[in-house]
């Protein structure tokens, strides 16, 4: 009984020393480049049946980006979709090209501007606002394979793990 109450004793300790790690931060050109990046395309080559279905679907969210938080993400990524479907690196009609163009300009700015705001903040060690900035950034770009969204998840981690440590 008395090595089991020892057991559980030290590994409370080890746990409490134990330093939180934060990740390191990404930079404006690694945000944009990730943003930029293509989707990858379909297993069987290019469908332009299916890159006509994400090409109206893109259409239709483009009307109502400012519906949602992520309005403007869900517009890109059909325009992504389509794209990648087509097996095309540009849209034949300039209208949609534009509108790709502009939402993917847009996406840059905001997720650029939205991650370092929350970068500093946490850096400042107001770990509350920090994290609720990461997940503003991850309902604004929800893209759960990017390298953004991993780690602006990593930093609300590590801003809760800071947060469960600070003493008040």
């Amino acid at each position: 009984v008395l090595l089991a109450l020892f057991l559980y004793i030290s590994t409370i300790q080890s746990k409490s020393t134990q330093q939180a790690v934060q990740p390191v931060e990404l930079s404006a050109d690694q945000i944009e480049q990730d943003v930029r990046r293509s989707r990858p395309k379909p297993p069987g080559g290019a469908d332009d049946r299916l890159a006509q279905q994400h090409l109206e679907r893109a259409r239709q969210l483009s009307q109502r980006v400012a519906t949602s938080v992520d309005g403007v993400y869900r517009a890109y990524d059909a325009y992504r979709l389509s794209l990648a479907a087509a097996d095309k690196r540009v849209f034949d009609l300039g209208s949609d090209q534009n509108k790709y163009q502009d939402h993917q300009d847009a996406l840059v700015v905001k997720v650029t501007e939205t991650y370092k705001d929350a970068y500093v903040t946490l850096h400042m060690g107001n770990y509350k606002s920090a994290m609720e900035k990461f997940k503003q950034l991850l309902d604004l770009y929800p893209d759960n394979q990017s390298m953004v969204f991993r780690n602006a998840e990593q930093q609300r981690q590590f801003a809760i793990q800071k947060m469960g440590k600070k003493k008040f």
